[in-house]
């Protein structure tokens, strides 16, 4: 319990760390009760299958751009005065911290999902380190900010560079500042390594009397996978195909890919279909590294 009678504070000696302020260029967004335990090895290999979770609710999102600049909009503390010309402290202000990215259309549609975001977050430093909630046995937890929220400005004046603002709450400044800590540099640390899920747009071509063709373009920049992952589509094992009146999975009669439309055909016997690309990590294993679909129902006559 706190003694409000007392003016007394900690030793004033410093140890022989590191004093110099945190400059981060990146965001993770986590679960609320993300932790990285202590002793934790190899945390670049942490991160990659934190972000390439088959279950969206457990997964990591990363948000870091090498254009990243931030700006400090932490509040100063309320301070009382009284007409004799006493004051005190009413309270904190709160950390706020503003980050820009340099625009770009898929990019500003990405990062605009996660406006008000409600779950934990990371900061990464631009010397390859973690930033969070520093635990009592070692491990590291994310942030609980108050509130994040998401702005762009898609119009170009000429002028002035057009961004995308990430602007996130961390709550009292004094705590936030007490709490922080930093994890070991991570070992072989570089920004383009921290990348997310990209998504994908499965739309129907067409049906047949046992088939249907498919087209898969990322879901942003409308890039057809077809023209790099062609050999890999048209596996069975890229595919999950649920009978949509049982509910079980399905196994495609042949998967094949047509080049003169650059769709994949499925063919499947009589029914009607769920279909979307398999899980990250069936994806992953497939040798199609990093992205997710939608789903489609699909009719076959």
């Amino acid at each position: 319990m706190s003694n409000y009678c007392s003016s007394s504070g900690g030793n004033t000696g410093r140890p022989a760390c590191d004093l110099s302020a945190i400059i981060t260029v990146g965001i993770i967004l986590t679960p609320k009760n993300a932790v990285i335990a202590a002793g934790t090895e190899n945390l670049l290999d942490f991160f990659k299958s934190k972000f390439k979770e088959d279950v969206k609710a457990n997964r990591w999102y990363p948000i870091v751009d090498k254009s990243w600049t931030v700006t400090n909009n932490s509040e100063e503390p309320v301070v009382g005065t009284l007409g004799s010309g006493y004051s005190e402290k009413l309270r904190d202000g709160n950390a706020i911290y503003k980050y820009d990215l340099a625009f770009g259309l898929c990019k500003s549609k990405t990062i605009g999902q996660f406006d008000g975001w409600r779950g934990g977050v990371f900061l990464v430093s631009n010397d390859g380190r973690i930033v969070g909630r520093r635990q009592e046995d070692g491990s590291l937890a994310a942030f609980l900010p108050t509130s994040l929220y998401t702005t762009a400005n898609p119009l170009g004046d000429g002028q002035n560079i057009s961004v995308i603002s990430l602007t996130a709450n961390f709550g009292n400044l004094k705590l936030f500042s007490e709490i922080l800590e930093v994890s070991e540099k991570i070992e072989g640390f570089d920004v383009d390594e921290l990348n997310g899920i990209i998504d994908v747009k499965l739309s129907v071509l067409g049906t047949a009397s046992s088939s249907v063709d498919l087209l898969l373009k990322t879901k942003y920049d409308g890039i057809n996978l077809f023209d790099v992952y062609s050999n890999k589509l048209d596996k069975a094992a890229a595919w999950k195909v649920v009978n949509k009146a049982t509910g079980e999975l399905a196994t495609p009669t042949t998967v094949s890919a047509r080049a003169d439309t650059k769709a994949i055909r499925i063919a499947l016997a009589a029914g009607t279909y769920v279909i979307s690309l398999d899980s990250v990590s069936a994806l992953e294993a497939a040798g199609l590294l990093g992205y997710e679909s939608n789903e489609v129902t699909v009719v076959i006559a």
